[in-house]
């Protein structure tokens, strides 16, 4: 029987300000980190955010990477690079990113985005979907995904040995 191989996959989620924010004032964006199960001792992630509407003041890191590394890159774009020499293993706060509200009128944008640093951001202001090479940050487990793929092929081949053998029994039976 085949079973697909569960993959490995660090995720992240990242935590909005609730309430309402108003011009000058310091907000805090969360990034939360699940390693799945494995332990892992450095990863990175990318943020984007909207310029016209935030200027990023500073990130600290989280208590499951103490060591961050803040790396500017287009106008908009961070990436934060994280090790934890001890390794870490779970979920946690990566890193909090604090943002100053500089927007010159009320109104509603998504302001940050989460990337894979290896891919293109989306534009924070317009996502796109995703490519397939490039996965983009989620919470979760696909558990259940790879449990329906598996009960899907089984299926099938099971769909396509019994029309094999009803075929075959069915033309010697002439």
């Amino acid at each position: 029987m085949f079973f697909p191989k569960k993959t490995f996959a660090v995720s992240f989620d990242l935590i909005a300000p609730s309430g309402t924010l108003t011009r000058g004032q310091n907000v805090d964006f969360t990034i939360n980190i699940d390693t799945e199960g494995q332990s892992v001792s450095s990863t990175q992630i990318g943020m984007t955010y909207e310029t016209g509407v935030l200027e990023f003041v500073s990130a600290t890191p989280g208590v499951t990477m103490p060591n961050l590394t803040t790396t500017p890159q287009a106008a908009g774009e961070l990436v934060f690079s994280a090790t934890n020499t001890s390794g870490f293993s779970g979920t946690g706060k990566f890193a909090t990113v604090t943002f100053k509200i500089i927007a010159a009128a009320a109104g509603n944008t998504q302001l940050c985005v989460l990337f894979a640093p290896s891919s293109p951001p989306s534009s924070p202001a317009s996502p796109s979907t995703p490519s397939a090479s490039a996965p983009v940050p989620r919470t979760g487990n696909d558990l259940y995904g790879n449990i329906v793929a598996s009960i899907g092929l089984l299926f099938l081949v099971s769909s396509a040995g019994f029309l094999f053998f009803y075929q075959k029994t069915k033309h010697h039976s002439r």
